[in-house]
C-alpha cells in the first residue's frame, strides 16, 4: 500500500488484484532504473494526486526496460502488459545484459571516512514521531552501510540484469501458483511484513530481544498531537476539532463534517482478531455495506478492515478500521471520509494512524478477573469469567449455564465431544442437530490458529423470541474440546458485545490446580 508503489485503481478502492501487482512491478522496476519512483513528489498527498490525476514520470535510462515500464504503468488495468508478456520480455533481457545500459548515472561519491570498498550508504526512512512523555529516549542503533566491490559500472550492470532476472523469475513463479490456485510461498512472508505497516506503540523494535529505538521527528505541518485521559497519544489535523470525548476515547472532525476519525479502547469480543473484527462487522448493520479487505497480522497484533458503506446523513462514505493490541490492551482506530475523496484523504489517514501510540500504563494481569466478574471453576477442570449478578441455573461436572436478572444473555460452557477431527466439520453437524426454529446463519469459520472455531447465527426461541447466538469452539493443548454457547436478544447483541469479550478470553482449561494447560 505504499503510495509510491501502488497502483491508481487500488489506492481508490483498496482492492489488490493480479493487474494491480503488475503495476506495483512496474514502479518498483522504474526506481531500479531510474533513481525515483515513476510519482516522486514532496508529500505522500501530492503522491497520491499526481497518481490520480497524471501520467508517470518520463523514463530516460530504462534502454530495453522502457517498453515494459510503459506497458506495466498504464492507467487503466484493461490496457496494462500482461503476465506471460512480462515474463517473456524480463527472460529475454535477463539473458542480454548489454541490452541493458544505464546512462549519465552520476559515479558514486566517496566521503572522507568511507573505507576503500565503496560501501553504499543506507538512507533510513523518515520516522514518525513520538509523542512528548517523560520516558528517557534511548540511543537509535546505527545503520550499517552495505559494501559492495567492483566498478562502478560493472556493479550497476550486475544490479540492472540481476534485478531485471529475479524480476522474471517472481513473475514466473506467480503465473505458476496463479494457474494451480495455490498460494505463493511468499505470501505469508508478506503478511508478516505488514506488521510494519501498523507501527502503533512508542518504541520500534527490530528483532526479539532486540534494543527498542525510540524516533524522533517533526510532526506533519498542519498535525498536532492529542493525548487521550487513559494514556494514547495521537497526531490529528489541527484544524480538526473534538465532537465526543471520554476518558478511553475521542472522535474527531474536520470542519463541516467527513473525514472523522474516531480512537478508543476496545473491549473485543473474542481474543482472536480476526473473530473479534468479524464481531464487529456483524454488529454494525450497515446500509449498504461491502467489505473491501479485512486482514490480521500472523501476531495477531494488528488487523485492518475496511469498507464502504452510506451513512442516512453523510452519504457514501469508505472507512478502515485498523484495530491494535498493545501491552495487553486493544483500541481501535476508525476512520470515515466521502468515498468521493478517499484518494485524497489517504495520506492524512496514514499520518493519524502511523502516529498512534498505546498507553504505556500497567496492565491487568492476563488471569484477572475485570470488576463485575466472578471466577468460575469447573470439577472437570475449565474455568470462565462470568458476569456476577447473572445467576447459575444449572451445572453438572462438565458444564454449567448462567442467565441475566430476569432471562437472556445466557451463557453456557460445556465439554463438547465433536463429532469430526474438522472443527468446521463438527460445527456443521452441531448446526443439523440444532434444529432451531426461524434459524439463519451468520458466520461459520474456523480461526487461523486451528485451534478453535466460531458459529454464529439468529434463530427464535419460542418463549424468549428473537435471540443472537454464538457458538465459539475451543480446542485445548491436550485435544480436550469445550464450546462456549452465549445466547442474547437480538436487539441488544451490541450491548453485550463486551461481556463476550471477557467471558471467552478468560476461558482456559487446568490439568490440576494450578497448572494451565490449554
Amino acid at each position: 500500500g505504499s503510495p509510491r508503489y501502488i497502483a491508481p485503481e487500488r489506492a481508490h478502492n483498496g482492492v489488490a488484484t493480479l493487474e494491480s501487482d503488475l503495476w506495483s512491478l512496474g514502479a518498483t522496476l522504474y526506481e531500479a532504473v531510474e533513481g525515483r519512483a515513476p510519482y516522486t513528489r514532496e508529500t505522500t498527498l501530492a503522491t497520491l494526486v499526481a497518481l490520480a490525476t497524471e501520467k508517470p514520470d518520463s523514463v530516460e535510462r530504462a534502454g530495453a526496460l522502457k517498453p515494459v515500464l510503459t506497458g506495466l504503468l498504464q492507467k487503466n488495468p484493461k490496457n496494462r502488459m500482461r503476465l506471460h508478456e512480462v515474463e517473456e520480455r524480463l527472460r529475454r533481457i535477463a539473458h542480454v545484459q548489454n541490452a541493458v545500459r544505464l546512462h549519465q548515472v552520476p559515479p558514486q561519491r566517496n566521503t572522507p571516512k568511507q573505507s576503500p570498498a565503496r560501501a553504499v550508504p543506507v538512507e533510513a526512512a523518515p520516522s514518525i514521531p513520538d509523542p512528548p512523555r517523560p520516558d528517557s529516549p534511548v540511543p537509535a542503533v546505527p545503520l550499517t552501510p552495505i559494501a559492495t566491490s567492483g566498478s562502478p559500472r560493472r556493479r550497476r550492470w550486475a544490479l540492472v540484469a540481476g534485478g531485471a532476472a529475479t524480476a522474471a523469475a517472481v513473475v514466473a513463479g506467480t503465473v505458476t501458483y496463479s494457474l494451480s490456485g495455490a498460494t505463493p510461498p511468499w505470501a505469508e512472508a508478506d503478511q508478516t511484513r505488514t506488521v510494519g505497516a501498523f507501527p502503533n506503540d512508542s518504541t520500534a523494535v527490530s528483532a526479539p530481544g532486540a534494543t527498542p529505538v525510540i524516533t524522533a521527528a517533526t510532526l506533519p505541518a498542519g498535525f498536532t498531537w492529542y493525548a487521550s485521559k487513559s494514556g494514547f497519544h495521537i497526531a490529528w489535523p489541527a484544524t480538526w476539532t473534538k465532537v465526543r470525548e471520554s476518558k478511553s476515547s475521542v472522535t474527531l472532525s474536520a470542519p463541516g463534517g467527513p473525514p472523522l476519525v474516531s480512537v478508543r479502547e476496545w473491549a473485543r469480543s473474542d481474543p482472536d482478531l480476526s473473530a473479534a473484527l468479524k464481531r464487529e462487522e456483524t454488529a454494525a448493520r450497515l446500509r449498504n455495506y461491502k467489505r473491501l479487505r479485512m486482514e490480521v497480522t500472523p501476531q495477531q497484533d494488528s488487523g485492518e478492515w475496511e469498507f464502504t458503506f452510506t451513512d442516512p446523513k453523510m452519504g457514501a462514505l469508505h472507512a478502515i478500521d485498523r484495530a491494535v493490541v498493545r501491552l495487553g490492551r486493544a483500541y481501535l482506530i476508525q476512520y470515515r471520509t466521502p468515498a468521493a475523496k478517499w484518494l485524497q484523504n489517504l495520506a492524512r489517514f496514514q499520518v493519524i494512524a502511523d502516529t498512534f501510540r498505546g498507553a504505556l500504563g500497567p496492565v491487568e494481569a492476563q488471569d484477572a478477573i475485570p470488576a463485575g466478574f466472578v471466577r468460575y471453576r469447573s470439577a472437570s477442570g475449565f474455568q470462565v469469567a462470568a458476569p456476577a449478578k447473572w445467576t447459575k441455573i444449572e451445572e453438572t461436572r462438565t458444564s454449567v449455564l448462567y442467565c441475566a436478572p430476569g432471562g437472556p444473555p445466557l451463557l453456557g460452557v460445556r465439554a463438547w465431544a465433536p463429532a469430526n477431527t474438522d472443527l468446521a466439520a463438527a460445527l456443521v453437524r452441531e448446526e443439523e442437530l440444532a434444529k432451531l426454529p426461524g434459524y439463519r446463519r451468520i458466520n461459520m469459520a474456523v480461526l487461523p490458529d486451528r485451534r478453535g472455531a466460531v458459529w454464529e447465527y439468529t434463530f427464535t426461541d419460542p418463549k424468549m423470541g428473537r435471540l443472537h447466538g454464538l457458538e465459539r469452539a475451543f480446542l485445548t493443548s491436550n485435544n480436550r474440546a469445550y464450546l462456549v454457547q452465549w445466547r442474547t436478544p437480538l436487539d441488544k447483541w451490541n450491548d453485550n458485545l463486551g461481556k463476550l469479550g471477557v467471558v471467552t478470553s478468560s476461558f482456559h482449561v487446568t490439568a490440576i490446580p494450578g497448572r494451565t494447560v490449554g
